[in-house]
């Protein structure tokens, strides 16, 4: 019988290989950087929550930039590539830093992309979520389809959803949503959907299903939380006899962890920073 674990454990091995070869090749000194971080992330485990305003607001822009259709055209997949932003909305908001703006700045960021999209000023998301949902009722199917209005409505409908969960208290969201994804996999995966849309609230982040609602939880340290993608969907098929939903895949992929008993964040993590075919 195989032994999960085992094959686990190699594979982390092969990553500290990999660490070291590419760590040889041609790079500048923050690409080394970076790829250390990655690699001690994993060797050592370490999912570490984050709790500074900042820093969660920049990974729900991440995962809410992930959705294939954003990603291709943005290309913000890290911390360090929002700044790519500035150069499609003909903004000067990013340098080559890591962002640090809190809720307040990122809401006039939104509020200024806006404007650019409808030539009107908005003095709210709120305001600016309203324009979206009308013009789409009106019959504006594009701006769910092109990729500027597209983001720039899922953080317009996000951002305040983000502030009333996570954002009044961090610590205790990270305890909460912590304690429930470590011992109930199907009611982990039912806080991620009603962040994502609540109905009986009224609420929803448009463009931001529940697997990248998943993505940005565990990139805030729940690392119990299971990206559903495309490439995990063909990882744990072949594992099944049937065709499995994503609230089924979500938890056997958390059996699994538990089997092995690594977080379902460090197999996904390696799985898409190391493998040379994500």
């Amino acid at each position: 019988m195989v032994n999960l674990k085992q094959l686990f454990e190699k594979a982390f091995e092969e990553v500290q290989c990999i660490c070291s070869e590419k760590s040889n090749e041609y790079m500048s000194l923050y690409e080394k950087e970076d790829l250390l971080t990655q690699c001690d992330i994993l060797i050592n485990r370490k999912c570490i929550p984050l709790f500074k305003e900042e820093d969660i607001i920049n990974n729900f822009i991440i995962s809410a930039s992930s959705y294939s259709v954003l990603r291709k055209s943005f290309k913000v997949n890290s911390l360090q590539t929002i700044k790519n932003f500035d150069a499609h909305f003909d903004t000067n908001f990013f340098n080559n830093d890591i962002p640090q703006y809190n809720y307040k700045e990122w809401t006039n960021i939104v509020l200024t992309w806006g404007t650019k999209i409808f030539y009107d000023e908005f003095n709210s998301l709120s305001a600016l979520q309203k324009k979206f949902e009308n013009e789409y009722q009106k019959g504006d199917k594009s701006l769910k389809r092109k990729p500027k209005p597209r983001i720039v409505w899922t953080l317009a409908s996000g951002l305040p959803i983000v502030d009333k969960i996570i954002l009044t208290n961090p610590y205790s969201f990270i305890d909460e949503y912590h304690t429930i994804s470590s011992k109930h996999p199907g009611q982990a995966y039912k806080k991620a959907k009603l962040f994502s849309e609540n109905k009986r609230k009224n609420q929803k982040i448009v463009g931001m299903s529940t697997t990248l609602v998943c993505d940005f939880f565990k990139n805030i340290g729940l690392g119990y939380f299971v990206k559903i993608d495309v490439h995990m969907k063909d990882i744990i098929g072949d594992l099944s006899f049937k065709k499995l939903n994503d609230k089924e895949l979500f938890i056997l992929s958390w059996l699994i962890s538990k089997e092995v008993d690594i977080e379902p964040f460090f197999h996904n993590y390696a799985r898409i920073r190391f493998s040379s075919n994500p």
